[in-house]
């Protein structure tokens, strides 16, 4: 049964190197996606990228279960490349890091829960380091592509080893609290090459000025790349989904936040009754990642509803939003749309840190948001988010 095994691995393995070798640019996909305006599910960050690199050129590996198209599935590729015994070089690692796990018990400054999720964070990496080194030895990347580079030491390693150019786009918030992304070290251990993208394609000054106070870049590694535009899949057919029969009525968008469906319903619960009994309408939006069946239950015809319809197409008709902590409030801004936050649990200086711009205020259990209460942003929109520049994401794979 195993020798049977390793032949139909060693046939996909054969199979996946024929193919990288004639690509230069891999991205890898975290399986995020929304629907477009035709209802066609789509790649939510890649599906113009590719377009603009040139689809011959590009390997698109995701990590998700999403019926868009991709070259191959992440689990498909780990599966195929951590098969292989150790060599010289990954008996060497092995051997460094059993030698950092020794040295950092014998520190006795970490308790026994932290040392076993150190241990497992070095296995982590290990393993993801040695199919990444694996996959990379027999193909010809010039850049590989990621969103969120945290989590992905083993990958961004192994990518350095090969000089493959890693640019981590963003893909959402970046506050205070994002600790990988304004992580803060003695000035004396700042900018030494540690586990991070080369580069940093940002939205927007803004992010970019937020990015240099933590430790992970220098300012030449961040550039701004500008607003994705792939989002905006405005068209004719939201109105078959979303009938507004009376034109004064107030609609209110809640975009959820994944995991926080708890905070998102018991909010949504303390202002049913006000919803009914009042000329407003309530759009529930989950997050990507998140079943739309969470939120079925509060579902009630012409009052509260759930879509998965694109943002861009939801702002059309949307007076309000409602969110925690998420770019989505940042869009709403830049379209003239009053925000509020739900200091979410366990979250609540998440919410806060939206709040101190000055883009959202604070909204409490069974209070409905006005429209003409929100306050100034201390953020102009030219700094959020910037024209998207083409040129700019082609120089840097090229």
């Amino acid at each position: 049964m195993e020798f049977a095994k390793q032949v139909i691995f060693s046939k996909s393995k054969e199979e996946i190197i024929q193919k990288t070798n004639e690509k230069e640019v891999l991205l890898l996909d975290i399986g995020r996606s929304e629907y477009d305006s035709d209802m066609k599910e789509r790649s939510l960050h890649f599906d113009n990228i590719k377009s603009i690199i040139g689809n011959d050129r590009v390997l698109h590996i995701n990590a998700g279960n999403n019926s868009f198209e991709y070259d191959y599935n992440l689990q498909f590729i780990t599966t195929t490349f951590s098969r292989q015994r150790l060599d010289k070089s990954q008996l060497i690692l092995v051997k460094r890091l059993k030698h950092i796990y020794k040295e950092t018990k014998r520190l006795k400054i970490y308790s026994k829960a932290d040392l076993k999720n150190i241990k497992y964070s070095l296995q982590i990496f290990f393993l993801d380091y040695k199919c990444w080194d694996n996959f990379f030895s027999s193909g010809n990347f010039k850049s590989l592509i990621i969103i969120n580079n945290f989590g992905k030491e083993g990958l961004i390693a192994a990518a350095k080893k090969y000089n493959i150019k890693v640019i981590e786009l963003q893909h959402g918030l970046i506050i205070k609290e994002s600790v990988p992304y304004v992580f803060n070290l003695p000035e004396t251990e700042k900018k030494h090459g540690y586990l991070f993208p080369d580069i940093f394609l940002a939205y927007g000054s803004y992010w970019k000025k937020f990015l240099l106070k933590g430790s992970e870049y220098s300012e030449h590694q961040i550039k701004v790349l500008g607003k994705s535009t792939f989002n905006n899949n405005k068209g004719p057919k939201l109105n078959k989904d979303i009938k507004i029969e009376n034109k004064n009525t107030i609609v209110i968008l809640v975009t959820t936040q994944y995991n926080l469906h708890n905070s998102f319903i018991k909010y949504i619960k303390s202002i049913k009754r006000k919803v009914i009994e009042n000329n407003l309408m309530l759009i529930i939006k989950p997050h990507p990642l998140e079943h739309s069946a969470l939120y079925k239950s509060l579902e009630i015809k012409d009052k509260i509803l759930i879509t998965t319809k694109p943002i861009a197409q939801l702002f059309e008709i949307t007076n309000i939003l409602i969110s925690s902590y998420s770019t989505t409030l940042f869009e709403a801004f830049d379209n003239n749309i009053p925000c509020y936050c739900i200091k979410a649990d366990n979250f609540e200086n998440y919410a806060e840190s939206i709040i101190e711009t000055g883009i959202a205020k604070h909204i409490s259990l069974g209070e409905i948001p006005k429209l003409n209460n929100v306050g100034e942003s201390k953020i102009s929109k030219n700094e959020i988010y910037d024209s998207f520049n083409k040129e700019l994401l082609l120089s840097e794979v090229n």
